[in-house]
C-alpha cells in the first residue's frame, strides 16, 4: 500500500485553510496591513543589536533562513556516519525548508502530532518503555490509548518484529514514538533497527507515522541523526531540540522534519 498522509491526518485538520499573514506577500517597505508599529520598538535607548533585529516587525512566518541553516548543518554531518550516508546515496537534496516545522519545545510538537493524527477515544499510539514521560501525559490529555512495546531490556534497543506485528494486527494505531538516544536509557537506537522497522511497515501496508525523538542526538557520534531521511521514508517524523546540546532552552525552539501535509 502506498503511504498516504491524508489517511493519517484527522478530517477536521485536512479541512483547515492555511492562515496568510502580511509577510506572506510583502517583506519590505511600510507594511500598513501588518498591524506593526512602523516607528520602531518602545525600548528606551535600544542598542545597535536591538535596532538591527527590527523587533517592531513580525519575523518571517516560514523561518526559511533558520531552517536552511539547520538543514545545511545536519546534511553536512550525515556524511560522517556510514549507515546514514549509505541511505543517502543518489539523493542530492535530502531535505528542504518545506520539510521543517518549528515549535515551542518538544512537548508542543509531541502534542501537535497526536492532535493532528489521532481521533480521541478511538485511535492509539505506541510507546517503547522505559521512555520519556511526556508521551503518556499527552496521550492522556488527548484521550488516546497507549500500546506499550518495551525495549529489549538487555540492550535498550527497539524490537522491530514486535512493533510490526502489533501494527499489523491493530488498525487503530496511528503513531509510534521512539526516543533516540533514549530517555532515561541514554542509548542511541541502532539506525539499522529503525530502517528495518520502516521497511517492515511498508511491507505490511501500515499507514501511520514512526516518530523518532532525537532531543539528545548531538550527544551521539556526529552524523547519527536520521532527520535527513524523512523524504526517503515518508512515514518518518523526527523531533530535535535546541535546548540540550545547543544550550538554548530559553528560546523554546523545536524542529520537526516531516513531509508537508497536502490538503
Amino acid at each position: 500500500m502506498t503511504f498516504d498522509i491524508s489517511k493519517i491526518a484527522r478530517s477536521n485538520i485536512l479541512k483547515l485553510e492555511p492562515y496568510r499573514c502580511a509577510r506572506d506577500d510583502f517583506k519590505v517597505g511600510v507594511l500598513l496591513d501588518a498591524n506593526e508599529n512602523t516607528h520602531g520598538s518602545a525600548l528606551t535607548n535600544p542598542s545597535s543589536l536591538e535596532e538591527d533585529l527590527e523587533l517592531n516587525r513580525y519575523p518571517d512566518p516560514h523561518q526559511i533562513e533558520l531552517k536552511q541553516q539547520i538543514i545545511d548543518f545536519r546534511v553536512s554531518e550525515s556524511k560522517q556516519d556510514k549507515q546514514i550516508s549509505n541511505e543517502l546515496k543518489g539523493i542530492e537534496t535530502p531535505i528542504t525548508p518545506e520539510n521543517l516545522c518549528l515549535g515551542v519545545g518538544s512537548d508542543e510538537s509531541i502534542d501537535a502530532v497526536i492532535r493532528c493524527c489521532c481521533k480521541p477515544g478511538v485511535e492509539k499510539m505506541v510507546i517503547c518503555p522505559p521512555t520519556y514521560g511526556m508521551y503518556t501525559i499527552c496521550a492522556a490529555v488527548n484521550d488516546i490509548e497507549l500500546v506499550k512495546i518495551p525495549l529489549n531490556l538487555s540492550t535498550f534497543q527497539i524490537q522491530p518484529d514486535l512493533i510490526a506485528d502489533q501494527l499489523a494486527n491493530d488498525s487503530n494505531i496511528k503513531l509510534v514514538y521512539i526516543t533516540s538516544p533514549g530517555n532515561p536509557t541514554a542509548v542511541k537506537i541502532d539506525s539499522e533497527l529503525l530502517f528495518d522497522l520502516l521497511k517492515k511497515i511498508e511491507t505490511i501496508g501500515w499507514n501511520g507515522l514512526i516518530i523518532v525523538d532525537e532531543a539528545y542526538i548531538d550527544f551521539s557520534p556526529i552524523g547519527s541523526s536520521v532527520s535527513v531521511l524523512v523524504n526517503k521514508y515518508p512515514n518518518l517524523v523526527v523531533f530535535q531540540t535546541m535546548s540540550k546540546s545547543f544550550g538554548l532552552a530559553g528560546i523554546r525552539l523545536e524542529l520537526h522534519p516531516r513531509k508537508q501535509l497536502q490538503t
